[in-house]
This record gives C-alpha cells, structure tokens and sequence, in this order.
C-alpha cells in the first residue's frame, strides 16, 4: 500500500492526497526523512496558505528535532515567511532557525526579497526587522539607516524608527543627518 501511494506522488491529480496518506504511515514508522520529503509535497501542491505554511513549519520541526539539519529548517521556515510575511511569529522562528544554521545573512536576504516584492500591511514592521537584522546581527550600519528611511517614507513619525536612527547617527557622528 504504501509502494502503491508513493507511485502516487508523481501523479499532479493526487500527489497532495496521497502524500498526507503517505504521511501516517512515515510517522508510524519514524522514517523521518520520508516525512520531510512528504510534507514538502504538501506544501508545494497545498492551495491553501494555512496548510502549506502548517506543513514547512512541521518540516522545520523534523529537520531541528530528529534529522539535526538547522540549514535544512532554516530553508523551510524561510518558505513559509515567503508565504505569510506578516506572521510575526513565524518571523521570530525563522530568524532563530538562521541563527542556529548560522545563516542570518540569508534571513536578512529572505525579509529583502518579501519588502522588493511589496510587502503590504507588513511593510513596517518587516522595514524595522531588517533594519535590526542589519544593525544588531550584520554590523550594516549604512543597510540599516537605510530601511530606517523607508520605515519613515511609509509612516514618517514612526517613534521607534526615529530613535533607531537618531542613535545610529549619533554613533556615527553624522551631525547633519541627525539635525
């Protein structure tokens, strides 16, 4: 049966279904990778945002948990922020999940491709969050002031973007642009 189902996962018509039926068996019988690999069918033929986003996050899991493979659950997490941006959990996730692999300068490069493509509602926040990802994690002071700026063309009296920035200019005794 399960031989049959994973002939299955080549067919576009019932990939996705057969592929969560797939996915009890691997679970029962703690073939972890079989899981990932399912769960990675899932999310691509999932229409759904909620399901795609519940299966890459389940993967992450497996890939942190079991498999030992942080790069693996970064590239994952960093899926599922591509596809819901504005989860700030999930964000705060992945950003760990970067950490742990290492790799924050691929989460700085993931947070700039959802802002070029138009990030929405979003916007601000993931403005403020790359430019603390730049400051505090990358030392990019220049990257920084500049998302501060395009937090402030969004909303220009952003506190928080306006104290980052004067703390910025201050550090680097850019007098003019702090006046």
């Amino acid at each position: 049966a399960i031989a049959a189902l994973e002939n299955l996962l080549g067919d576009q018509t019932h990939r996705e279904a057969a592929a969560r039926a797939v996915l009890l068996a691997y679970e029962h019988a703690n073939d972890h990778r079989k899981q990932v690999s399912a769960l990675h069918v899932i999310s691509e033929a999932a229409r759904d945002s909620v399901d795609k986003v519940t299966a890459l996050k389940r993967a992450a899991e497996i890939h942190t948990m079991h498999l030992r493979q942080p790069e693996q659950a970064f590239a994952s997490l960093a899926q599922a922020v591509r596809v819901t941006p504005d989860d700030t959990a999930l964000r705060l996730l992945t950003k760990q999940a970067a950490e742990d692999a290492d790799a924050i300068d691929s989460y700085a490069e993931v947070l700039q491709e959802i802002v070029d493509a138009g990030a929405g509602p979003a916007a601000i926040a993931l403005h403020r969050e790359l430019a603390d990802t730049y400051e505090r994690k990358l030392n990019d002071q220049d990257k920084a002031v500049g998302q501060l700026h395009k937090v402030l063309a969004l909303d220009a009296k952003n506190q928080d973007a306006l104290k980052s920035l004067q703390r910025l200019h201050r550090a680097r005794e850019e007098w003019w642009d702090l006046v």
